[in-house]
Protein backbone atom coordinates (compact mmCIF):
# COMPACT_ATOMS: atom_id res chain seq x y z
CA UNK A 1 0.00 0.00 0.00
CA UNK A 2 2.70 2.11 -0.50
CA UNK A 3 0.71 4.54 -2.77
CA UNK A 4 -1.49 5.16 0.79
CA UNK A 5 -0.93 9.38 1.43
CA UNK A 6 -3.23 12.18 3.71
CA UNK A 7 -5.06 13.52 1.48
CA UNK A 8 -5.34 16.75 3.53
CA UNK A 9 -1.66 17.32 3.00
CA UNK A 10 -0.85 20.99 1.25
CA UNK A 11 0.06 20.27 -2.14
CA UNK A 12 -2.25 17.63 -3.27
CA UNK A 13 -4.19 18.74 -5.98
CA UNK A 14 -7.50 17.08 -7.01
CA UNK A 15 -10.42 18.18 -9.18
CA UNK A 16 -13.72 16.47 -9.77
CA UNK A 17 -14.44 14.06 -12.57
CA UNK A 18 -18.37 13.33 -11.54
CA UNK A 19 -21.06 15.31 -9.65
CA UNK A 20 -24.94 14.50 -10.38
CA UNK A 21 -28.01 15.18 -8.05
CA UNK A 22 -28.89 11.72 -9.66
CA UNK A 23 -26.46 8.50 -8.48
CA UNK A 24 -25.80 6.30 -11.61
CA UNK A 25 -23.68 3.41 -11.27
CA UNK A 26 -23.65 2.76 -14.69
CA UNK A 27 -22.66 5.90 -15.78
CA UNK A 28 -19.77 5.92 -13.00
CA UNK A 29 -18.24 2.75 -14.21
CA UNK A 30 -18.49 4.23 -17.68
CA UNK A 31 -17.04 7.41 -16.87
CA UNK A 32 -14.43 5.45 -14.61
CA UNK A 33 -13.48 3.18 -17.29
CA UNK A 34 -13.11 6.44 -19.80
CA UNK A 35 -10.77 8.43 -17.65
CA UNK A 36 -8.42 5.47 -16.90
CA UNK A 37 -8.25 4.09 -20.27
CA UNK A 38 -7.22 7.37 -21.86
CA UNK A 39 -6.70 10.12 -19.38
CA UNK A 40 -8.72 12.93 -17.77
CA UNK A 41 -9.34 15.04 -20.97
CA UNK A 42 -9.51 18.84 -21.10
CA UNK A 43 -11.96 21.13 -22.42
CA UNK A 44 -12.31 24.56 -23.92
CA UNK A 45 -15.81 25.10 -21.67
CA UNK A 46 -15.59 28.02 -19.33
CA UNK A 47 -15.47 25.88 -15.62
CA UNK A 48 -15.54 21.89 -14.66
CA UNK A 49 -18.95 21.66 -14.46
CA UNK A 50 -18.91 20.57 -18.33
CA UNK A 51 -16.06 18.49 -18.65
CA UNK A 52 -17.47 15.02 -18.25
CA UNK A 53 -19.25 15.92 -22.08
CA UNK A 54 -16.35 15.91 -24.02
CA UNK A 55 -14.93 12.69 -25.78
CA UNK A 56 -11.45 12.03 -27.10
CA UNK A 57 -12.69 12.47 -30.51
CA UNK A 58 -13.98 16.49 -29.49
CA UNK A 59 -10.70 16.83 -27.27
CA UNK A 60 -8.41 15.58 -30.38
CA UNK A 61 -10.51 18.18 -32.67
CA UNK A 62 -9.80 21.46 -29.55
CA UNK A 63 -6.26 19.68 -29.49
CA UNK A 64 -5.60 20.21 -33.44
CA UNK A 65 -7.22 22.90 -33.46
CA UNK A 66 -5.31 24.79 -31.07
CA UNK A 67 -8.35 25.33 -29.31
CA UNK A 68 -6.30 25.22 -25.66
CA UNK A 69 -8.81 22.37 -24.15
CA UNK A 70 -7.30 22.39 -19.99
CA UNK A 71 -7.91 20.79 -16.80
CA UNK A 72 -8.89 22.80 -13.96
CA UNK A 73 -8.41 21.82 -10.38
CA UNK A 74 -7.38 23.46 -7.05
CA UNK A 75 -4.98 22.31 -4.51
CA UNK A 76 -4.77 21.90 -0.64
CA UNK A 77 -3.13 25.19 1.01
CA UNK A 78 -3.67 27.17 -2.51
CA UNK A 79 -7.35 27.45 -2.62
CA UNK A 80 -10.02 29.61 -0.60
CA UNK A 81 -13.29 30.04 -0.42
CA UNK A 82 -15.81 33.07 0.69
CA UNK A 83 -17.66 30.71 3.26
CA UNK A 84 -21.23 32.35 4.64
CA UNK A 85 -20.62 33.79 7.83
CA UNK A 86 -16.83 34.83 7.38
CA UNK A 87 -16.28 38.13 6.65
CA UNK A 88 -12.26 37.27 4.74
CA UNK A 89 -11.82 34.17 2.57
CA UNK A 90 -10.88 31.01 4.31
CA UNK A 91 -8.21 28.40 3.11
CA UNK A 92 -10.49 25.22 2.62
CA UNK A 93 -10.10 21.35 2.57
CA UNK A 94 -11.82 19.59 -0.55
CA UNK A 95 -14.65 19.15 0.75
CA UNK A 96 -15.38 22.86 1.39
CA UNK A 97 -14.14 23.85 -2.14
CA UNK A 98 -16.68 25.55 -4.63
CA UNK A 99 -17.21 22.45 -6.80
CA UNK A 100 -17.34 19.82 -3.84
CA UNK A 101 -19.65 21.38 -1.76
CA UNK A 102 -22.59 19.69 -3.14
CA UNK A 103 -24.32 16.43 -4.77
CA UNK A 104 -22.82 13.01 -4.72
CA UNK A 105 -18.82 13.67 -5.72
CA UNK A 106 -16.26 11.82 -6.87
CA UNK A 107 -12.57 13.57 -6.96
CA UNK A 108 -9.15 12.78 -8.80
CA UNK A 109 -6.40 13.25 -7.07
CA UNK A 110 -3.18 13.39 -9.27
CA UNK A 111 0.85 13.99 -9.11
CA UNK A 112 1.36 17.90 -9.65
CA UNK A 113 5.14 17.58 -9.49
CA UNK A 114 4.93 16.53 -13.25
CA UNK A 115 3.90 19.85 -14.19
CA UNK A 116 5.94 23.49 -13.78
CA UNK A 117 3.69 26.41 -12.55
CA UNK A 118 3.49 29.39 -15.24
CA UNK A 119 2.42 33.00 -14.25
CA UNK A 120 -0.89 33.80 -15.64
CA UNK A 121 -0.37 36.24 -18.67
CA UNK A 122 -1.72 39.97 -18.31
CA UNK A 123 -4.44 41.06 -19.78
CA UNK A 124 -5.87 37.55 -19.53
CA UNK A 125 -6.85 35.49 -22.17
CA UNK A 126 -10.13 33.85 -22.46
CA UNK A 127 -9.01 30.49 -24.53
CA UNK A 128 -4.74 30.62 -24.15
CA UNK A 129 -3.13 27.79 -25.19
CA UNK A 130 -1.02 26.32 -22.45
CA UNK A 131 2.33 24.54 -23.01
CA UNK A 132 2.75 21.06 -22.27
CA UNK A 133 3.21 19.92 -18.63
CA UNK A 134 2.32 23.34 -17.43
CA UNK A 135 -0.14 24.93 -14.77
CA UNK A 136 -1.43 28.31 -13.67
CA UNK A 137 -4.12 30.32 -12.14
CA UNK A 138 -6.86 30.16 -13.79
CA UNK A 139 -7.12 34.10 -14.79
CA UNK A 140 -9.72 34.33 -17.79
CA UNK A 141 -11.28 36.20 -15.59
CA UNK A 142 -9.07 38.27 -14.02
CA UNK A 143 -9.08 36.13 -10.75
CA UNK A 144 -5.45 37.53 -10.27
CA UNK A 145 -6.17 40.61 -9.31
CA UNK A 146 -9.68 40.02 -7.65
CA UNK A 147 -9.73 36.58 -6.47
CA UNK A 148 -5.85 35.62 -5.52
CA UNK A 149 -3.82 36.31 -1.96
CA UNK A 150 -1.08 34.74 -0.87
CA UNK A 151 -0.86 31.80 1.24
CA UNK A 152 1.66 31.40 4.47
CA UNK A 153 4.44 29.87 2.69
CA UNK A 154 4.16 32.87 0.17
CA UNK A 155 2.49 30.84 -2.83
CA UNK A 156 -0.30 32.28 -4.95
CA UNK A 157 -3.50 30.80 -3.89
CA UNK A 158 -6.77 31.17 -6.00
CA UNK A 159 -10.70 31.28 -4.93
CA UNK A 160 -11.60 27.80 -5.28
CA UNK A 161 -14.50 28.85 -8.16
CA UNK A 162 -11.83 29.51 -10.36
CA UNK A 163 -9.20 27.30 -9.07
CA UNK A 164 -5.97 26.40 -11.82
CA UNK A 165 -5.89 25.12 -15.23
CA UNK A 166 -3.33 22.42 -16.83
CA UNK A 167 -2.88 21.85 -20.75
CA UNK A 168 -4.61 19.05 -22.49
CA UNK A 169 -4.61 16.19 -20.39
CA UNK A 170 -4.01 14.28 -17.29
CA UNK A 171 -2.36 11.17 -17.95
CA UNK A 172 -3.80 7.92 -15.80
CA UNK A 173 0.22 7.59 -14.99
CA UNK A 174 -0.66 10.47 -12.80
CA UNK A 175 -3.72 9.79 -10.86
CA UNK A 176 -2.92 8.67 -7.28
CA UNK A 177 -6.25 7.90 -6.18
CA UNK A 178 -10.27 8.96 -6.00
CA UNK A 179 -12.27 10.60 -3.07
CA UNK A 180 -16.01 10.04 -2.68
CA UNK A 181 -18.88 10.78 -0.62
CA UNK A 182 -18.89 7.46 0.77
CA UNK A 183 -22.25 7.68 1.95
CA UNK A 184 -23.89 8.58 -1.42
CA UNK A 185 -21.02 6.73 -3.58
CA UNK A 186 -20.95 3.43 -4.32
CA UNK A 187 -17.05 2.41 -3.71
CA UNK A 188 -17.29 -1.06 -5.70
CA UNK A 189 -18.45 1.01 -8.73
CA UNK A 190 -15.34 2.64 -8.71
CA UNK A 191 -13.24 -0.67 -7.90
CA UNK A 192 -15.47 -2.83 -11.08
CA UNK A 193 -14.13 0.19 -13.47
CA UNK A 194 -10.83 0.14 -12.01
CA UNK A 195 -10.58 -3.78 -12.13
CA UNK A 196 -11.82 -3.74 -15.77
CA UNK A 197 -8.99 -1.50 -16.85
CA UNK A 198 -6.38 -3.07 -15.45
CA UNK A 199 -7.28 -6.56 -15.31
CA UNK A 200 -4.30 -8.33 -13.86
CA UNK A 201 -1.96 -5.28 -13.31
CA UNK A 202 -3.34 -5.02 -9.62
CA UNK A 203 -0.13 -2.89 -8.86
CA UNK A 204 -2.09 -0.23 -11.02
CA UNK A 205 -5.34 -0.56 -8.77
CA UNK A 206 -5.94 3.10 -7.02
CA UNK A 207 -6.67 3.78 -3.12
CA UNK A 208 -10.19 4.99 -2.78
CA UNK A 209 -10.48 8.05 -0.16
CA UNK A 210 -13.50 9.59 1.93
CA UNK A 211 -13.75 13.69 1.89
CA UNK A 212 -12.77 13.04 5.71
CA UNK A 213 -9.51 11.54 5.11
CA UNK A 214 -9.93 8.36 5.73
CA UNK A 215 -9.17 5.50 3.56
CA UNK A 216 -12.37 3.51 2.53
CA UNK A 217 -10.44 0.95 -0.04
CA UNK A 218 -8.62 -1.39 -0.61
CA UNK A 219 -9.31 -1.78 3.34
CA UNK A 220 -10.43 1.18 5.70
CA UNK A 221 -8.63 2.87 8.09
CA UNK A 222 -9.26 6.54 9.81
CA UNK A 223 -7.74 9.67 9.09
CA UNK A 224 -5.71 9.29 12.05
CA UNK A 225 -5.00 5.79 11.28
CA UNK A 226 -3.33 7.36 7.48
CA UNK A 227 -1.38 9.87 9.01
CA UNK A 228 0.33 6.89 11.66
CA UNK A 229 0.18 4.42 8.90
CA UNK A 230 2.35 7.19 6.85
CA UNK A 231 4.73 7.99 9.09
CA UNK A 232 5.71 4.63 9.94
CA UNK A 233 6.50 4.10 6.49
CA UNK A 234 8.46 6.68 6.48
CA UNK A 235 10.37 5.76 9.23
CA UNK A 236 11.25 2.29 8.20
CA UNK A 237 12.65 4.14 4.75
CA UNK A 238 14.60 6.12 6.30
CA UNK A 239 16.18 3.30 8.90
Amino acid sequence: MGKIQDIFSPGVAYTRIYDSPMYDSHFVRERLQSILTQGLLGSVEDTVCHVERWDKQVWAQQVAAREGPRVYFNINGRSFSRLHGYDEPCFVAMKQSFYLTSSPNIALIFQLNRYIETIAPEPPQRLQKLRSRRFQVNDMYGTRNSGTLMNPEGQISVDSQYGFMLSARIPPRAFQGFVIDRYRINKYDLVSAMQAVVQDDLQKLLPIYSFEGSLVWPKFMSHRQVQNFIALRELSAAA
